[in-house]
């Protein structure tokens, strides 16, 4: 998957976990998880970040998320792939 993509689950009409899914090749799953502040990193096998876990939608911020983003060098992410978590 070359571009990254947010999916969103709603519990009771509202927004409760998300997971952000980052460039990945194909066959790519997550072999580890590390926490990130508020946020759980997927890695690869091969240690390249391929998702982000938000356990509660109404703590993720968009400036939080792209400076976790900075953080592991992670490009390709603009701000039309993270809109919906600022409704």
């Amino acid at each position: 998957m070359d571009k990254p993509h947010l999916e969103i689950t709603y519990r009771d009409g509202r927004p409760a976990k998300a997971y952000l899914t980052l460039p990945r090749r194909r066959g790519d799953r997550a072999e580890r998880t590390i926490p990130h502040d508020t946020l759980l990193v997927d890695y690869s096998i091969d240690g390249r970040p391929i998702g982000i876990e938000i356990e509660s939608v109404s703590d993720a911020t968009i400036p939080l998320l792209r400076a976790l983003l900075r953080e592991l060098g992670v490009k390709g992410v603009d701000a039309n792939d993270l809109s919906a978590l600022s409704t």
